[in-house]
């Protein structure tokens, strides 16, 4: 550890200890060790989120990517400010899902197989924007813990399923509960009609 980085790490202790209560460090497992040690909570992204959304503080600092923060600060309330001492710090698995492939892999399944006749399952790892793009069409966000539940409500409306950003959670999922890959969309947003 060179002398920089000592001096950062005391000076965050000392924003820390000014700030009290009102400042939270949320830091994911996948942060280097000297700032998981700042950290007042260390998880995966699930749990940060839901510790961002129960914290009583008022800044809210998110070491963790890009897709992380912007769900904290979806799930902040208005007295709260959440930063990211990164924002190009992105997540292979959440750039996997560009919202223009989105927006036409939609549009073209509603010609395929009727606009409302599936459902949009995106896994948390994905931009906001890719949630939202679900959420327009009643869809919905998972985790991997609870992807087959999610999968059952979806079947459950009669509906078909399209997972993103990646296709092997759902198929996973699918075999899992021992259900047939057939109402489980594959899109490749480099074939038309995704091939």
């Amino acid at each position: 550890m060179d002398l920089n980085t000592e001096d950062l790490i005391r000076e965050i202790k000392e924003i820390k200890n000014r700030y009290g209560r009102d400042l939270i460090i949320l830091t994911h497992h996948y942060q280097r060790p000297e700032i998981v040690a700042l950290g007042d909570e260390v998880g995966d992204s699930y749990i940060l989120c839901k510790k961002a959304y129960n914290s009583e503080a008022r800044y809210i600092v998110f070491c963790g990517v890009r897709f992380m923060a912007e769900s904290a600060e979806i799930l902040r309330r208005d007295n709260q400010l959440v930063f990211h001492p990164d924002p190009f710090s992105g997540c292979p698995m959440a750039d996997m899902a560009e919202s223009e492939d989105v927006i036409r892999a939609f549009s073209q399944l509603d010609e395929i197989w009727g606009k409302g006749s599936y459902i949009p399952v995106v896994y948390m790892n994905s931009s906001a924007e890719v949630k939202s793009l679900a959420g327009m069409r009643d869809g919905v966000v998972c985790t991997s813990s609870n992807a087959d539940r999610i999968v059952s409500y979806a079947l459950n409306k009669g509906k078909k399923v399209i997972f993103l950003p990646d296709e092997y959670l759902g198929y996973n999922t699918f075999v899992k509960m021992g259900l047939k890959s057939s109402i489980l969309a594959y899109w490749d947003y480099s074939q038309e009609f995704g091939g």
